[in-house]
């Protein structure tokens, strides 16, 4: 064997030794998209997606490479079983409330009542005798208390919003006279800060008789 041919073969044993014992090189990170899993020795190329802004609220301390889908935080009730209960929020900020809850409080009235008509003195607006606020008040269970200034009023509110007063006797002030009358209804709390009743009134007017007045409320704070 020539000094020639014996170099040649030694330097291809060298060659077919080298490429048999090099590591195949690649991505290893099986949650990375470029993933190699027949990689045998990690090159530091691995791409994982996600929100790379730690401000964000789905941060993603584990991705390299931003996806655009960062997300805010949104601050609100996240309980769903709640009157306020916000979709969209994704930070629950304790402000979770019921029904009733919400309904506590005082409330500015624009009320639209039909007339009451009185003989020889004409029509009287029973608006005139609604104050402009009202104040509700808690009660036990689902009950609130709706105090509409010379008089109140007794309601149950379902969890969502849902206000029925059932008949019941009260009285109010009518140009100077104290006029008993039964009142019944219904009407929604739409939202923490908005709803409406309707109401209808029975009046047993002295002398006048009896008179029926619907009455459509309008509430906002």
């Amino acid at each position: 064997m020539n000094t020639k041919f014996a170099t040649l073969l030694f330097l291809s044993l060298v060659v077919l030794f080298s490429s048999s014992c090099r590591k195949e090189e690649g991505c290893m990170n099986p949650l990375a998209i470029n993933y190699n899993p027949d990689a045998e020795e990690d090159d530091g190329s691995c791409l994982i997606l996600g929100c790379t802004n730690p401000t964000m609220f789905n941060y993603d301390p584990n991705a390299n490479t931003d996806n655009g889908g960062c997300i805010p935080f949104i601050n609100g009730c996240t309980d769903a079983t709640m009157f306020n209960y916000d979709p969209d929020a994704n930070t629950d900020n304790g402000t979770c409330l019921t029904a009733q809850q919400a309904a506590i409080g005082f409330w500015d009235v624009s009320p639209d009542c039909d007339d009451i008509t009185v003989p020889v003195i004409g029509s009287i607006s029973l608006n005139d005798q609604i104050p402009e606020n009202i104040e509700v008040n808690e009660g036990s269970g689902d009950i609130i208390f709706i105090d509409l200034g010379t008089s109140q009023i007794e309601g149950n509110i379902s969890s969502d919003g849902t206000i029925i007063v059932t008949p019941q006797n009260t009285n109010i002030d009518l140009m100077g006279f104290s006029v008993d009358l039964t009142v019944s209804g219904d009407g929604l709390l739409e939202t923490e800060n908005s709803g409406y009743m309707d109401l209808d009134y029975e009046l047993d007017i002295p002398i006048v008789g009896t008179q029926n007045v619907s009455c459509s409320i309008i509430l906002t704070r």
